[in-house]
């Protein structure tokens, strides 16, 4: 297994992944759908995708 830091091409897949543990209610409290701008600042702690 090889782990790298994300890059600006995950995050349309981080954030399918994301949102699916949020609406399946899978080891999250988050009740929300999140966008790309909040995944970008969990990652990379900027705004800007």
């Amino acid at each position: 297994m090889r782990i790298r830091k994300a890059v600006k091409g995950d995050l349309p897949s981080s954030l399918a992944i994301y949102n699916e543990g949020i609406v399946n209610q899978v080891a999250t409290l988050e009740t929300g759908i999140k966008d790309a701008t909040y995944l970008t600042y969990q990652v990379h702690g900027t705004n800007s995708c």
